[in-house]
């Protein structure tokens, strides 16, 4: 016996009955970013993975390393179980008091950087509080997550609406900063 099935984002998709001009953002330990396409997409830079999705359309689909698991190290660095990490991430300054994080912990997969490494900028006294090491993860989560989406509009996959998916989904304090990093056009 024969029976068909899917990869985990064909099969995310699918559930969705995701429809060309929607992209779905799967935030989990990696992070995912993909779309029904009804025509192949093509990705001269190879950044793009062109999967097929479980209906005979196409996927689209750019994956991170690092999505989850830098906020949930993170909280564990700062001693801080998950609500209390959304507490302090949500409750420092919106820009993390000039505080950046590179999130390459486990190197990268988008960008094709397996040898990279996470770093902080813009550390001071002043900008070194638990607040803004809480808000600088969850920003280069979704600023991550906003590169993919901008690396399919730049192939010109159509992106009218976005679904956030995954247990990373439940952060309050990522979706409360993700429309923000969405360069809407």
């Amino acid at each position: 016996m024969v029976g068909a099935g899917a990869g985990d984002n064909a099969a995310a998709a699918l559930g969705l009955n995701l429809e060309p001009g929607e992209v779905t953002i799967s935030v989990g330990t990696s992070g995912t970013v993909f779309a029904c396409s009804a025509e192949p997409t093509i990705d001269r830079s190879g950044v793009t993975a062109g999967f097929a999705d479980a209906t005979g359309q196409h996927l689209p689909l750019l994956c991170t390393i690092n999505a989850a698991r830098v906020m949930t190290t993170t909280a564990e660095t700062l001693g801080a179980d998950l609500d209390e990490f959304t507490r302090l991430a949500s409750s420092g300054p919106s820009d993390a008091g000039g505080l950046t994080m590179l999130p390459y912990f486990d190197g990268e997969r988008t960008p094709n950087l397996p040898e990279a490494t996470g770093r902080l900028d813009g550390l001071t006294r002043a900008s070194f509080t638990r607040e803004n090491l809480a808000r600088s993860a969850v920003l280069a989560v979704a600023n991550s997550l906003a590169d993919c989406l901008d690396i399919l509009r730049d192939i010109h996959v159509d992106v009218e609406r976005v679904l956030l998916i995954g247990g990373g989904a439940k952060s309050d304090a990522l979706r409360s900063v993700l429309p923000d990093t969405w360069a809407w056009q």
